[in-house]
């Protein structure tokens, strides 16, 4: 499985898969365009995302953003427990940054091997680009599931509530 860069191009592809499977979740209601952008970090120098595709349809993404003037996608959720983290980084001179928007197909068997295969290349693209601490968000169903897989640890933060 080749997990790469997305190019500018692909990113309209991850926005629709991102519709596709945040509706059949519930997680947000119909659109006419079926897109969904639901943090405004794609197309800035701090955000990478990653594709894998076969026969020239997505099946997968993940996107992982560096700390930087837009901050992180979890500031709005987890803003305090951020800082706290974001001051120790700053303290010691770690490059902080955030994966976010890790989905897959429905429809794909491989489903985990995705992930899997997902993960894996965000963080080799991290260690790429001088990351340290890496900050992941999961549905907490895939985090029930996968915690042995992992070396490394979950915590169990209620979000803030939307205003």
């Amino acid at each position: 499985m080749i997990v790469r860069e997305a190019t500018e191009k692909e990113i309209k592809d991850v926005w629709r898969l991102t519709y596709d499977v945040y509706l059949k979740e519930g997680y947000c209601g119909f659109r006419r365009d079926g897109i969904l952008r639901h943090y405004d970090l794609d197309l800035i120098p701090e955000t990478t995302v990653l594709v894998t595709y076969q026969d020239s349809i997505l099946q997968g993404t993940n996107s992982l953003t560096a700390d930087g003037p837009r901050g992180l996608h979890v500031d709005y959720a987890f803003k305090p427990v951020v800082d706290e983290i974001r001051e120790e980084c700053y303290a010691s001179q770690r490059k902080l940054a955030a994966a976010w928007r890790i989905l897959t197909r429905p429809t794909n068997r491989q489903s985990l091997l995705i992930v899997l295969s997902l993960i894996d290349a965000t963080i080799k693209k991290a260690i790429d680009v001088g990351v340290l601490t890496a900050l992941f968000t999961f549905n907490p169903g895939f985090i029930s599931i996968s915690s042995p897989i992992f070396n490394f640890p979950f915590f169990n933060i209620p979000p803030k509530t939307p205003p």
